[in-house]
């Protein structure tokens, strides 16, 4: 059926009225955009308005909350797979790669996120190879987390990744127990690692440089070395 003249004049007029796609708008444009404005075209999260290398470059020091939810660090960058009006990039964390150049975040956080990570067919030692891809030589990654087993551990349906204090020796090279030779992972140096068997436990690692004596493997995922 054929639509009527006044059936095509309102589609006509819709069509005007439609908002712009962000998509057409430019970043610098978007950038000087209103936040009701930017509402207008869909554009929430400050990496839509920015762009990413844009957010990097108005922060002195970058650091990156990942999974901050709805009370990220304050002044980080607060990377969370929910669109929330704290989140600056809008990102599932198990998809890789992270949309952040290598070598660009001074300290990363992850409170009560790694148990949360699927650790199967190592797809935790790829999660922890992305973190250290993301930081700059030397800078720290910040981790807290249910003791594994503890009550609080257990007590979530969603807690799938049981960590101990002996697991983060797996990426330190320098580790007396050698136990970085399993794996042979991106290496990080642990400079503290405390914990309550029955309750939280917080480590935080350094990204190390990659040498050749440490035999990492290229491979994703890892897998045990022979």
């Amino acid at each position: 059926e054929t639509p009527s003249l006044s059936q095509r004049c309102k589609a006509v007029m819709a069509k005007k009225s439609a908002p712009a796609s962000k998509s057409s708008i430019p970043p610098e444009v978007l950038g000087k955009m209103s936040p009701k404005a930017l509402a207008l075209v869909g554009v929430r999260t400050k990496t839509e308005r920015l762009g990413v290398k844009q957010l990097l470059a108005s922060k002195s020091q970058i650091v990156v909350d990942i999974g901050g939810g709805e009370n990220p660090t304050p002044n980080s960058i607060n990377i969370d797979i929910r669109d929330l009006p704290t989140t600056d990039i809008v990102h599932d964390i198990e998809t890789y790669p992270w949309p952040l150049p290598d070598g660009c975040v001074d300290l990363l956080i992850a409170s009560h996120v790694v148990e949360h990570i699927d650790p199967a067919r190592g797809n935790f030692i790829r999660w922890m190879a992305e973190a250290w891809r993301v930081l700059k030589p030397g800078g720290q990654f910040l981790i807290s987390y249910p003791y594994g087993g503890s009550p609080g551990f257990l007590q979530d349906p969603s807690h799938c990744n049981n960590c101990t204090e002996r697991t983060w020796t797996y990426w330190d090279p320098h580790h007396a127990n050698r136990l970085f030779s399993v794996y042979r992972p991106r290496p990080f140096h642990i400079v503290s690692n405390e914990y309550q068997v029955t309750g939280n436990a917080e480590v935080r690692l350094a990204k190390l440089v990659v040498k050749p004596e440490f035999g990492c493997l290229e491979a994703q995922p890892y897998k045990k070395a022979k």
